[in-house]
């Protein structure tokens, strides 16, 4: 994604890997690349997205997300390195939700925003120092979402999630909900 320091950066370092393949080709490089990573034992930033009063969601498309469990992602970095597996893998639990189910999934109202006017209040807040916890250019993994296929993973590393997205996304609300009730 074009300025967005994130997905930039993570360009780079695949640009490095390149370089590092081509001039030590025999060392095993294994690339994981998860995607949106939750877990339900440090949720900080994810208790603050579900505490908000309500769910935002474009009003252009309705978004579609994948997650994956801290755990899963785990399983799979030992996998990796126990068996010196080289390659790209992508790390998803199966499945997405759209925006919609994961605001339902939520128990909040929903509101739909043009992105362009979502883009220009969090900048606003982000620029104020408001009590905000991510930067205006996170708007853009709701624009331009990233789904993945984990079928490599699967199919070469012999690794499987142990939850579907849905299930991951619910395994999170009940933890974030348990420790109201604390």
């Amino acid at each position: 994604m074009p300025n967005f320091y994130y997905s930039w950066s993570k360009a780079k370092v695949e640009e490095y890997l390149d370089e590092f393949e081509k001039e030590h080709p025999t060392t095993v490089v294994t690339r994981l690349r998860p995607s949106v990573t939750l877990s339900s034992k440090n949720y900080s930033l994810t208790k603050y997205i579900v505490e908000r009063p309500f769910g935002v969601k474009l009003s252009n498309r309705d978004t579609k997300m994948q997650f994956v469990l801290d755990e899963d992602v785990a399983q799979a970095i030992l996998l990796a390195i126990k068996n010196d597996f080289g390659g790209c893998f992508n790390l998803s639990a199966d499945g997405f939700l759209t925006g919609k189910e994961v605001i339902a999934m939520w128990g909040k109202p929903s509101v739909k925003i043009p992105v362009q006017l979502l883009y220009g209040l969090v900048w606003l807040a982000w620029k104020l120092r408001l009590k905000i916890k991510f930067s205006p250019e996170w708007i853009k993994v709701l624009e331009y979402p990233i789904i993945t296929d984990n079928s490599k993973a699967k199919s070469v590393m012999g690794w499987k999630p142990k939850y579907d997205t849905s299930q991951v996304l619910a395994l999170v609300l009940a933890a974030i909900n348990e420790s109201k009730n604390k």
